[in-house]
């Protein structure tokens, strides 16, 4: 269990609006003064039941949050855990999900959903580095996905902590500077098998890669010197060794700041 001064569960003035099941959304917020937290976000969820597993007993998988540096490309990752899971997994009586419609009958499982607020100190959460830098955040819960907030980190005391995960060093022949190249993202079959193909506008793509089944999040920044773009083909097994039969995986990309629409792969 995490500290709750690192995560907590409460509405803010800067708390992002309510909406209807099924969303993530986030509002990352800088500090006004030295007292406060050098990097906030304030969030909401509202996930269905059928999704979060409440009344079947399906336990379902932790919100996920992402922090890329803008400086360096490097990848944060971690679940969000405060006093349970976010989304709370409720079982039986443990815990009453909010109702925010009525089926014809009275309460369905179509219509009910939780939700609630939640606030993230990141730089304690995810231990980000001490240095100044700007931060692109976004959350998500399988398909279901926050947009993505940035905001500008201060100049700080303390060390980085060890909470950047599972950082994969990408093989360099899978990479190729290139002059000319649009944001792009895919999974393609090819004689290596399943492979995270793509190009980037830019000398620097951080490519991240989920594993739903096996809640198993792996990441690597490519970065050419001198030139304007990036072309790539990177095995999927690069990044998750043990992927099996069946499983589904989500690949996102981000590039100066902007985050490529997300892919998904039914792994063959």
């Amino acid at each position: 269990m995490l500290d709750t001064d690192i995560i907590s569960i409460k509405e803010h003035i800067n708390s992002p609006k309510k909406e209807p099941a099924n969303i993530i959304k986030l509002n990352l917020i800088a500090p006004t003064n030295d007292e406060e937290p050098s990097l906030l976000v304030h969030g909401y969820y509202n996930i269905n039941v059928d999704l979060a597993g409440h009344y079947s007993q399906k336990l379902p998988s932790p919100i996920y949050i992402v922090a890329v540096a803008r400086s360096s490309g490097h990848v944060h990752i971690q679940n969000l855990v405060a006093n349970d899971d976010i989304p709370a997994r409720y079982l039986g009586n443990k815990g009453k999900p909010t109702v925010v419609k009525h089926g014809p009958t009275g309460p369905s499982t179509k219509g009910i959903s939780h939700s609630t607020f939640f606030n993230v100190d990141l730089k304690r959460h995810l231990g980000l580095g001490s240095a100044e830098d700007t931060y692109d955040v976004f959350a998500f819960l399988e398909d279901i996905i926050s947009k993505v907030a940035s905001a500008d980190k201060r100049q700080e005391q303390g060390d980085q902590q060890d909470s950047i995960l599972y950082n994969i060093t990408a093989p360099i022949n899978h990479m190729h500077p290139i002059s000319s190249a649009s944001n792009q993202l895919a999974f393609k079959q090819t004689y290596e098998g399943t492979v995270l193909s793509g190009s980037a506008a830019s000398n620097r793509i951080s490519l991240i890669v989920f594993s739903i089944s096996q809640q198993q999040p792996a990441w690597t920044t490519l970065f050419v010197k001198d030139h304007p773009g990036i072309q790539f083909d990177i095995p999927l097994k690069t990044f998750l060794p043990d992927v099996k039969p069946d499983e589904k995986v989500i690949a996102f990309a981000m590039v100066d700041g902007k985050r490529l629409a997300p892919i998904y792969l039914n792994f063959p």
